[in-house]
């Protein structure tokens, strides 16, 4: 349920991404995150990159738990959006938010505030 990844807060994360919390807009922090402890994970993330959203949309994607729900919401509302598969390795990731990466159900929707707007993201493999 995307709710729960709205709660994945402050961390800077790979790629510059920071996980989304009440700071959705706010420019990820410029330090170079520190490598994640452990074996390296490189996880496949489908991901739909958008402008910052409105309040309201970011309000209506909270209980969304499907990329697919996830397009329709932004079509509806006339936001352009690219869809994107890409990978990220946890070697490139802030400790913290690679934990909470690691700690998602399957097929859980997570949203990550960039610097260009938003990635609305899906885990769809991991090796």
């Amino acid at each position: 349920m995307l709710l729960r990844a709205w709660r994945l807060a402050g961390l800077a994360a790979a790629l510059g991404l920071m996980s989304v919390s009440a700071h959705a807009g706010q420019t990820p922090p410029s330090a170079a995150p520190q490598a994640a402890p452990g074996p390296l994970i490189t996880y496949t993330v489908e991901q739909l990159a958008t402008a910052p959203l409105p309040p309201a949309v970011q309000q209506q994607l909270k209980p969304l738990n499907t990329l697919k729900a996830c397009e329709e919401l932004l079509k509806a509302n006339y936001i352009a959006f690219n869809w994107r598969r890409v990978d990220v390795t946890t070697d490139k990731m802030n400790p913290d938010f690679a934990r909470q990466l690691a700690a998602l159900p399957p097929g859980e929707v997570f949203v990550v505030p960039t610097a260009q707007g938003v990635t609305i993201n899906v885990i769809v493999g991991k090796r």
